[in-house]
């Protein structure tokens, strides 16, 4: 099924298919399509959120400002910090910022971060 099937079996736009994705409640498969990749989605799963979106078992994500937060991205540790996001870089390929990869991105928990700037 592609995005625009999925769309239309949910009553919502496109745009909307893709804002599924990124939270997490559509997972397509991948396949080489005439302009790139394409999206493949499954019916049942299509079916089945459209089932929890009628009923509204499907819960928004929950956004924790970024000074709360355990871990976090590299920019999000710049900001927070307040030093350049190079300087952070920097500071991981030296050794002297504890760094943790999950999914092939870059997290920082946050009290390696205090210790960092602690020592700064």
């Amino acid at each position: 099924m592609t995005k625009e099937e999925a769309a239309e079996a949910l009553g919502v736009a496109p745009r909307t298919v893709e804002r599924y994705i990124a939270q997490g409640l559509l997972h397509p498969k991948y396949k080489k399509g005439v302009r790139g990749k394409a999206a493949d989605f499954s019916e049942r799963e299509v079916k089945n959120l459209k089932k929890q979106l009628s009923t509204k078992e499907v819960s928004k994500p929950v956004i924790v400002p970024v000074y709360r937060k355990l871990t976090l991205s590299l920019e999000e540790a710049a900001a927070l910090a307040g030093l350049p996001k190079e300087f952070l870089e920097q500071a991981i390929e030296e050794g002297d910022l504890k760094v943790v990869k999950r999914n092939g991105k870059l997290s920082i928990k946050r009290k390696d971060l205090e210790q960092f700037v602690e020592k700064l």
